[in-house]
């Protein structure tokens, strides 16, 4: 089986709900290029909370499994610099939270307001004081 390594060329951005804990659809919806509402909806068949709650680990891969790609979490020896994926990091008061790391560089949808683009993912971990969980990267099936 052939597959494409992502990332893509470009990214489209997607606003994020300032009323939903949406973190994880447009996460996803930045990473693989479908739309938001896409997006939703595969996270709604495998989270139908995912508004409320957000998504699991679990529940974020099978959603990008639903939309054709093939999907790996990595917790250890994370090269954050030059990897490309979802981040899923954690706050101090221990919220969870899914952005996008693209070849080192933070795309993060916090507010539908707030667009932000962080060149270095270690100020990113720094100024947030996230602790980093783990990182999704996927690949593009046939």
């Amino acid at each position: 089986m052939s597959t494409k390594q992502l990332p893509p060329h470009y990214v489209h951005w997607t606003p994020r709900s300032s009323h939903h804990a949406d973190c994880a659809v447009v996460a996803i919806s930045l990473a693989t290029g479908f739309t938001y509402e896409e997006a939703l909806s595969a996270c709604l068949t495998v989270g139908p909370e995912v508004l409320h709650e957000g998504l699991t680990d679990r529940q974020t891969k099978k959603a990008l499994k639903l939309l054709g790609f093939t999907v790996r979490m990595r917790t250890k020896r994370l090269n954050l610099e030059k990897s490309t994926g979802l981040l899923r990091v954690v706050d101090p008061k221990g919220t969870a939270h899914l952005t996008y790391l693209w070849g080192g560089r933070i795309i993060e949808p916090m507010k539908s307001d707030t667009t932000a683009l962080w060149l270095n993912v270690a100020d990113y971990i720094k100024d947030g004081k996230w602790t980093v969980e783990g990182l999704i990267t996927l690949e593009e099936g046939e």
